[in-house]
C-alpha cells in the first residue's frame, strides 16, 4: 500500500480523465487509485496524502457520491493528513457557482 491515494469517480468522465493524468504523473506504482463511488470512510484513514477529485454539479452542489459519503467521514480524523482537491465545473452555464464543490469539500475537511 502506498502513502498517497487519489479518490475520484471513475464514472465522471472529465474528472476521471484529470485524475488519471495526475496518477500518471505520480507514477501508478506510487499512488493508489480509488473509485470514490465504491469506497468507505475507512479507506481514507489508510493514507497520509489524499488527492480528491470533486467536480461541481448543477448550481454549486457536490456530486451525489461525495454528498452521500460525507456523513461517514464526519468521524474520521484528518489531523496530520495533507489533502489536495481538484475539480471541474461549468463556468459558462453556472458562473455564480463555478467550482463551488471544491470549497464545500475544503470547508468540510477543515
Amino acid at each position: 500500500m502506498n502513502n498517497t491515494a487519489i479518490f475520484y469517480s471513475f464514472n465522471s468522465n472529465k474528472t476521471a480523465k484529470i485524475g488519471a493524468k495526475i496518477a500518471e504523473l505520480f507514477g501508478k506504482e506510487n499512488i493508489d487509485i480509488i473509485n470514490v463511488e465504491t469506497t468507505t470512510a475507512a479507506e481514507f484513514n489508510k493514507y497520509e496524502l489524499l488527492i480528491l477529485g470533486v467536480p461541481t454539479w448543477f448550481d454549486g452542489e457536490l456530486p451525489n457520491y461525495w454528498d452521500e459519503l460525507l456523513p461517514a467521514l464526519e468521524d474520521s480524523d484528518f489531523k496530520g493528513k495533507k489533502v489536495a482537491i481538484f475539480g471541474l465545473g461549468d463556468q459558462k452555464n453556472y458562473p455564480e457557482n463555478f467550482c463551488d464543490a471544491i470549497g464545500i469539500m475544503a470547508n468540510f475537511l477543515e
